[in-house]
């Protein structure tokens, strides 16, 4: 029966069969039996072109899974470029870093150098100093020498001016007085200190002289006294560095 119902349907279909054939064939075209077909100048499809279509469901299924996998391995590796870029700028960040740090060392060392070079001269330059001023201090203590009645060089008592007995010159004096009787009872170990401070209450009285000098006009005779008490004022100081040179005041005494 399945037999017969196929050569029913070959038979039905075999007119037009019959009249594709005769429109297929060039000399039975509607254009005339003279007419000529002519083929495209140009490949209809190119054979680089892109196909986007698949003959069958598995090669379609197998071209999108492709180009699943290209684009995922296509984006890990814009990744890994990504991240060795930015590797490289990390790189060039901490030798930059580096750099900088070794630069800043520098100037510090350069800067340490150079304040242990000034600190160096500052030395020298005092020890000159003190040099120079050993050199000059005989001659100094003999220019502004006290006599044994301003100064006892055995128990350290001062014969003050009347212009320094002052209650305006009390505290400076009462220092002074003190000094040089510790520096009159002291060893030689111990009379550079003293000396020093002795100094210093120096010139705190020569200050304050100078300033009384600044407040007042004072005539001719007045002037001679003024210089007088700031001469007096010398002496004691270089008599405590004369002290401290020879060892104690004792060595003053005989000289």
């Amino acid at each position: 029966m399945t037999r017969t119902f196929a050569m029913l349907t070959a038979v039905a279909m075999l007119p037009g069969l019959t009249a594709w054939g005769q429109i297929a064939d060039y000399n039975s075209s509607p254009y005339g039996p003279a007419a000529t077909h002519t083929s495209a100048s140009y490949p209809i499809g190119p054979p680089n072109a892109i196909q986007h279509h698949a003959s069958t469901l598995q090669e379609g299924v197998l071209r999108g899974t492709a180009s699943v996998m290209q684009a995922y391995y296509n984006g890990q590796i814009s990744h890994a470029q990504a991240r060795i870029l930015l590797a490289e700028a990390r790189a060039r960040e901490i030798q930059l870093r580096v750099t900088n740090m070794e630069a800043a060392q520098a100037r510090r060392q350069l800067v340490a150098a150079e304040r242990q070079e000034q600190r160096r001269m500052k030395m020298e330059n005092q020890l000159l100093a003190s040099q120079l001023q050993v050199a000059k201090l005989p001659e100094r203590h003999a220019e502004y020498r006290l006599s044994p009645m301003q100064l006892n060089r055995s128990t350290g008592e001062i014969a003050w001016p009347a212009a320094l007995q002052h209650e305006s010159f009390a505290a400076d004096t009462y220092v002074l007085e003190k000094l040089f009787i510790e520096l009159a009872e002291t060893g030689a170990s111990d009379t550079g200190y003293i000396a020093d401070r002795i100094e210093e209450a120096c010139e705190r009285l020569a200050g304050n002289l100078r300033q009384v000098r600044s407040n007042l006009e004072l005539d001719a005779e007045q002037y001679q006294h003024y210089m007088g008490c700031h001469r007096f004022v010398l002496g004691l100081k270089y008599e405590a560095k004369a002290a401290a040179l020879g060892g104690s005041m004792y060595a003053l005494a005989s000289q």
